[in-house]
């Protein structure tokens, strides 16, 4: 046997040694570095005079799959929900009042936006659409005295959808519509606890009145 080749044994020896030691004083060092065996989760971090060294990076076994136990797994999905919309109008205004991306329920949607339409316009209000993931689109009638004119609420589950039942309804009244998109509301992901609700809401001060709709 060669005389370098004798050194270098004599190191590896060396390393193996002082790493059997270190584990058993040092047990918590499990991530320290030893010359490679190439096992399982062995990741390979240096050489000392021509060793490789390795650190314990993985499960010593593979698991029943073939992956390694605590391998980083992949988030899961967004799990989505329904949302939510209610939309109320009352005989003596000229605006809608309106809730929609709501997560909660749609009787929590019909409760709220008739709360708040009753709380300007005292009783009248009623709900005249609600649903979930669903486009709504506003009809307006030109009225030649008083101007544009709420008369009715076109709802489907895409904006074409919404237009084409807006158009039938005005035309099953004898209504002359002018649409009006309004707003949208699709499957969003799940926030539990969090109310997203977008709201429409006129005040005493910004609600806009009308002796009746015709």
């Amino acid at each position: 046997m060669g005389k370098g080749l004798w050194v270098r044994l004599q190191r590896y020896l060396l390393v193996i040694i002082a790493s059997f030691f270190a584990s058993i004083v040092f047990p918590e060092s499990a991530n320290a570095a030893f010359p490679c065996t190439w096992a399982p989760g062995e990741v390979q971090v240096g050489e000392d005079n021509g060793v490789p060294l390795c650190e314990q990076r993985g499960p010593t076994q593979p698991t029943s799959g073939g992956a390694a136990a605590d391998a980083p797994r992949f988030p899961s999905p967004l799990r989505l929900v329904d949302t939510y919309f209610a939309v109320a109008f009352h005989p003596g205004a000229n605006d809608p009042w309106a809730i929609w991306k709501n997560q909660i329920s749609l009787q929590n949607a019909e409760e709220r936006v008739l709360a708040a339409c009753n709380a300007v316009m005292g009783i009248g209000c009623k709900i005249v659409g609600s649903g979930a993931n669903s486009f709504v689109v506003l009809g307006y009638q030109m009225d030649q005295s008083a101007g544009p004119q709420l008369v009715e609420l076109g709802v489907g589950t895409s904006l074409k959808k919404a237009r084409q039942n807006l158009k039938e309804k005005c035309k099953s009244r004898g209504y002359k519509c002018n649409p009006l998109d309004f707003f949208g509301t699709t499957p969003e992901s799940d926030n539990t606890g969090i109310d997203f609700s977008t709201t429409y809401y006129p005040t005493e001060a910004t609600v806009r009145r009308r002796s009746q709709v015709k």
